[in-house]
């Protein structure tokens, strides 16, 4: 790999809270991204389900630093003393990594499979709105409704 998981910093401060990764070759991140998950008790991550932060496609340095803010941003890029520091933000609404069993996870997409898109339909034309029925006053229509009707016998 060659961006690798450093640390999880001020773990469990609202707006500070962030993985902190490295780029210790230059690639594209494209291939990478961050699951949520705990450890089991052999050691090895269990992800949560539907956890998943994609690093973004660019080009990045070795040297260069990666902070994935948990929290909201805009994502940007600032010049370090050794190389760029780019932020990103999962804008998740409270923070992640409080709990000291949750654990970041760094993956590297070596391939996938997608099925195709089906071909775009045609532009269809719209309806015609609907005609409304013709207005009718309240008392005209109880006046309707009260009155005996033409076929209703008479005694």
């Amino acid at each position: 790999m060659n961006i690798t998981l450093h640390s999880v910093a001020d773990r469990g401060v609202p707006n500070r809270e962030r993985v902190v990764l490295q780029v210790t070759a230059p690639c594209n991140p494209a291939s990478y991204g961050l699951l949520t998950g705990t450890s089991t008790p052999q050691g090895n991550a269990l992800p949560f389900p539907d956890n998943f932060f994609w690093l973004g496609s660019g080009e990045v340095l070795w040297n260069d630093w990666i902070f994935v803010f948990t929290g909201h941003g805009e994502a940007r890029v600032d010049q370090g003393p050794h190389g760029r520091m780019f932020n990103l933000y999962m804008r998740r609404p409270m923070t992640v990594f409080h709990n000291p069993s949750v654990m970041p996870i760094l993956i590297e997409i070596a391939d996938f499979v997608t099925i195709p898109s089906p071909p775009v339909p045609p532009a269809l034309p719209q309806y015609p709105p609907p005609t409304p029925p013709a207005a009718t006053s309240v008392p005209n229509l109880l006046s309707s409704l009260l009155s005996p009707s033409p076929t209703t016998p008479k005694k």
